[in-house]
């Protein structure tokens, strides 16, 4: 048994070298996923326009809408913040995170907050250099998928 784990590990270790030229790319892909970010992306800023105030000051309004326990428009504040910021993994995680949390007034509208959230968490995994924010993404993107009921085995 020793000899056999033994030659897993080296077999292991011979196959690894080659493949950490791989491991900078994202392990965690998904097609639709990634085009219905695009898709995202682009709504959110046909939404947000040209946000006139600073992304710091927008912030202190998401904030101050978020104490209010006003999530829809801490939404649509985030949704500005993200034109400006397009490449700040943490505000797209926030985003998501505050579509998750928005009560949806009837079913479609439950199933376009879940998938925009998945989405917008998957925009912040892909866009992410640090683990930690990575694995809240995919968090965000699994809870996304069992509330839409979405079983089906990973590819």
């Amino acid at each position: 048994m020793i000899a056999f784990l033994r030659a897993a590990l080296t077999a292991a270790l011979v196959v690894l070298p080659p493949a950490v030229g791989f491991a900078a790319d994202k392990p965690f892909k998904r097609d639709d996923l990634a085009d219905a970010a695009i898709k995202l992306e682009a709504q959110i800023k046909s939404e947000a326009g040209r946000p006139a105030k600073p992304a710091a000051a927008l912030r202190r309004e998401a904030d101050a809408a978020f104490q209010r326990n006003d999530f829809r428009s801490g939404m649509q504040i985030l949704g500005q913040i993200v034109a400006v910021a397009p490449d700040d993994s943490a505000n797209w995680l926030r985003l998501a995170k505050t579509v998750l949390q928005i009560r949806p007034g009837n079913d479609r509208e439950r199933s376009l907050l879940l998938e925009r959230a998945a989405t917008a968490a998957y925009i912040a995994y892909q866009r992410s250099s640090d683990a930690g924010e990575e694995a809240d993404s995919l968090v965000v993107i699994a809870r996304s998928y069992v509330d839409r009921s979405v079983w089906r085995p990973a590819p």
